[in-house]
């Protein structure tokens, strides 16, 4: 009896901490056109007609760009084995992003389209980790939030640096430069 019960225990860890089949979708879905929300295609830019939200009245900003990703995970279990699904999402959201009326200019555009384009690359960065880690039943939760966080972190930190260097799109010289810098890193995810 202590054998068989051994057994089964040891057959029971090696399944809870299997590895699993791994499944990685970076989706790039066609959002309803009456839908809140844009997924990011590299082909398609933003139009000003985007900016649903209402504009902040107080400070220098003349627009604001609400985008980020996510994704969903579900993982199955059969006979012993585990395969685990995960959609990655790329958005951008038209009613919490905004442009006060009479400053809507090309090139205050491209600077609004450069914030989804850097949550692009951050995306990808995610995916990116997602493809190198190791999931197991026992870890792959712990594993994907920990990931996830640290993307999320290192998105904010890409936008924050885009701000700051070229001081909300004012300083033109370094938006020229950040604009050739992120349409090459996105020319280059695009074509992998």
């Amino acid at each position: 009896m202590r054998f068989i019960l051994f057994l089964f225990l040891v057959f029971s860890a090696t399944i809870s901490n299997a590895q699993l089949a791994v499944q990685i979708n970076f989706l790039q879905p066609t959002a309803n056109p009456n839908s809140d929300t844009i997924y990011f295609t590299p082909t398609k830019k933003l139009v000003w007609e985007n900016f649903k939200g209402t504009p902040l009245q107080k400070g220098r900003a003349i627009a604001e760009t609400s985008s980020g990703f996510g994704f969903n995970a579900g993982l199955k279990t059969r006979n012993g084995k585990g395969s685990l699904s995960i959609n990655v999402i790329c958005y951008f959201d038209k009613s919490r992003s905004w442009v006060k009326p009479g400053k809507e200019s090309m090139y205050a555009l491209q600077h609004e389209q450069n914030h989804f384009n850097v949550s692009y690359i951050a995306t990808s960065n995610f995916v990116k980790k997602l493809r190198q880690v190791k999931f197991t039943t026992q870890n792959y939760n712990t594993l994907l939030n920990q990931i996830y966080t640290q993307s999320m972190n290192e998105l904010q930190t890409m936008q924050n640096e885009y701000d700051g260097q070229t001081q909300n799109g004012i300083i033109q010289a370094q938006q020229a430069i950040w604009n050739k810098k992120i349409e090459g890193e996105v020319k280059l995810l695009s074509t992998r």
